[in-house]
């Protein structure tokens, strides 16, 4: 099977981010009154290095430019509650929790997905920061397929004989064509994308995959093999091969 990539590393540190508070880290203030910890998200503004692709006399070429992006990061904050109800309080919570689990499971059409909830990254290469993993919570447009393709070349590769699945690639961090095909797709797909995971005759492959995404109208390929490292981190619209099928659809 055909191609893969890799792309982008930002690794953020924040003290405050080190704070680690157990449920169960607590220091009584009295015995009616409980001191207790816990986490709040807050956004701010930072200066990144962004990759931006751009055609020069019809050759897709790239530089890096810098810009301010809103992200994201946890503080740990206290507060007083009543002892007698901090444990009804927590078991509620907890149930809530649970209840609210069950549902997005049961509700999800696109299986599986769990790489967009608590995405983890395999040992092919650095493991994604909480801000890079969070970049696959809102993607859109071109530039969604850019921030994907980035991701997917950073922590990503393709390798013959590697996992055919989308949760393979996200277990290892190794695909062949087929699976680095299907976490595209999915990916794209939760975030609303109309996708198509496409079959096409190569040199090396009768059955070499990739993924197209309707955009404005038009289906754009997105070469999930291309744009790996192995492949020489080709722009997501070059491809190797024409449609002879499509294998599979989502959201049309």
């Amino acid at each position: 099977m055909p191609f893969s990539g890799g792309l982008i590393d930002n690794t953020y540190k924040n003290a405050n981010s080190q704070v680690s508070v157990a449920a169960g880290d607590v220091s009584e203030v009295s015995a009616a009154t409980t001191t207790v910890a816990y986490k709040v998200k807050v956004a701010y503004k930072a200066k990144v290095k962004t990759k931006v692709w751009y055609k020069s006399y019809g050759k897709w070429k790239y530089k890096y430019v810098y810009k301010y992006v809103t992200k994201y990061k946890y503080v740990t904050k206290y507060k007083s509650v009543n002892s007698s109800n901090s444990t009804a309080n927590n078991t509620s919570t907890n149930s809530t929790k649970s209840a609210s689990t069950k549902s997005a499971t049961s509700t999800s059409s696109i299986s599986p997905v769990t790489f967009k909830t608590t995405p983890s990254v395999g040992t092919s290469t650095k493991s994604a920061t909480m801000d890079e993993k969070e970049d696959l919570y809102n993607l859109s447009g071109t530039s969604g397929l850019s921030t994907l393709a980035t991701y997917m070349n950073k922590h990503f590769n393709h390798k013959s004989g590697a996992s055919t699945t989308a949760a393979g690639v996200e277990k290892t961090g190794y695909g062949d064509c087929w699976g680095l095909a299907d976490w595209a797709a999915k990916t794209l797909a939760a975030n609303g994308y109309q996708v198509k995971v496409v079959q096409g005759k190569t040199s090396a492959s009768s059955r070499h995959r990739w993924v197209q995404v309707k955009i404005n109208g038009k289906w754009v390929n997105f070469e999930s093999s291309l744009i790996t490292k192995k492949y020489g981190s080709k722009h997501y619209t070059k491809t190797c091969a024409s449609v002879s099928s499509v294998i599979a659809s989502y959201n049309l």
